[in-house]
């Protein structure tokens, strides 16, 4: 008997450690912690980045793998806002390349699966809606250097990140990628290939307009500030999600030269994000929830249980019963620590500099040129303006009524500084 409950006792201990371990931790979790950055490291990295986002640079280092595409994001956005387009473009194509390896079938798609991960311990990767935008700019940086080839391709692939809905109703239901699409394909000279993503776009949105052929101006405004991702539920294990600030400014119609035209409300972020797919959010942490809850109320019972039956056996001289009350109180230690282990909380980390809402307008072009100013026309018959450029045989106008840069060094939910 002895040997036997030894081990017992030792392996009960190991399995009451882990649980204690697992549970409690108070304020940030290890993974949520900074790692410290080398400063040689850091100089080094920084050689080609824009000094005005170096801080932001400094953070992604520091954060790693599982905030990588996050800080990407969030940098590249900013970076396309100040002109900085070297940077932009690297900082969307390192995200691209992150987003595609989730659908791989490897030890860490697996992990991005499984129950027994806490789900912002995982390497972000976006829900379905903030992948698609990633790819949408990306495509519109493409269209600024003319290459209306790989522009048409990356709004196909970010209409295939929608596609990963829950529900039915929602699936690819992105109007502005199909516009885009359509897009970037007139531009390219194929109008014939251009007429059905743009038919799609105008089934989805009403209020839409086919482009005419003889358009090459294309004005993309982009209004308020990002949906905002909370978790709710009984175990916060519920992704849910709260709209984002619009604008003061109710853009009218946009002018340029002797051309005007209405702008047309291309897309809704939010109601992308409230009704997006992709993994099955709110389901598999349900379930996580659910299994939480079981494995608890069985390890209550178990111990109750193990801890009479030690007793009794101890009492009325049973080893045998003794060593089963014994082993009764390890199983309910290990229930408890996969409890514990099944951290059911939602990922509330998001990419905060997206916009609320995006509009499009399409002209045409006067001068050969095609670069100029173009002018925003408020419901109150107040004005903004913002320059346009021409790249190849079209022209992109761009802009955002929410700086792209005013944000806070590290995204919602992402963690916490260094430790000292």
């Amino acid at each position: 008997m002895g040997t036997t409950f030894k081990r017992l006792l030792l392996a009960g201990a190991a399995a009451l450690a882990l649980s204690a371990c697992q549970t409690a931790n108070g304020g940030l979790q290890s993974h949520e912690v900074e790692k410290q950055v080398d400063e040689a490291a850091l100089a080094e990295f920084l050689t080609d980045k824009p000094a005005s986002l170096a801080s932001y640079y400094e953070v992604m280092l520091a954060q790693g793998n599982r905030n990588l595409v996050l800080n990407n994001m969030r940098i590249g956005l900013a970076a396309m806002e100040m002109g900085e387009t070297a940077a932009a473009v690297q900082a969307f194509d390192k995200a691209l390349d992150q987003i595609e390896i989730i659908y791989a079938d490897n030890e860490a798609a697996a992990e991005a699966r499984s129950l027994w991960t806490k789900e912002n311990v995982k390497d972000f990767k976006g829900e379905p809606y903030e992948r698609a935008m990633a790819y949408f700019y990306r495509g519109l940086l493409y269209m600024n250097a003319g290459d209306y080839q790989n522009a048409r391709a990356v709004f196909k692939a970010a209409q295939l990140q929608d596609a990963f809905a829950e529900e039915d109703q929602n699936q690819a239901d992105f109007a502005l990628m199909y516009f885009m699409e359509g897009w970037a394909s007139q531009c390219a000279g194929d109008t014939a290939y251009a007429r059905d993503p743009f038919e799609r776009a105008l089934a989805l949105n009403g209020n839409l307009s086919l482009p005419a052929e003889d358009h090459r101006l294309l004005v993309v405004r982009e209004t308020g500030s990002a949906p905002r991702k909370v978790a709710a539920g009984e175990s916060n294990e519920l992704l849910s999600y709260e709209p984002g600030t619009a604008e003061s400014f109710q853009l009218s119609y946009t002018e340029v030269g002797t051309h005007a035209a209405v702008a047309a409300p291309a897309e809704d972020i939010f109601f992308q994000a409230a009704s997006r797919g992709g993994r099955l959010v709110d389901h598999v942490l349900a379930g996580k929830a659910s299994f939480k809850e079981g494995a608890d109320a069985a390890g209550d019972v178990l111990a109750n249980v193990g801890a009479t039956t030690a007793m009794m056996g101890a009492l009325g001289g049973s080893n045998d019963a003794a060593i089963a009350g014994l082993a009764i109180l390890l199983a309910s230690a290990i229930a408890e620590g996969a409890a514990a282990a099944a951290r059911s909380e939602a990922d509330i980390r998001q990419w905060d500099n997206l916009p609320n809402r995006v509009t499009v307008t399409s002209l045409p072009l006067d001068a050969a040129s095609g670069n100029g100013v173009s002018r925003l026309i408020g419901v109150d018959g107040s004005e903004r303006s913002f320059e346009y450029q021409q790249a190849g045989s079209c022209a992109l106008g761009w802009a955002r009524s929410t700086p792209a840069s005013d944000i806070p060094l590290r995204a919602p939910g992402s963690g916490g500084e260094a430790a000292s």
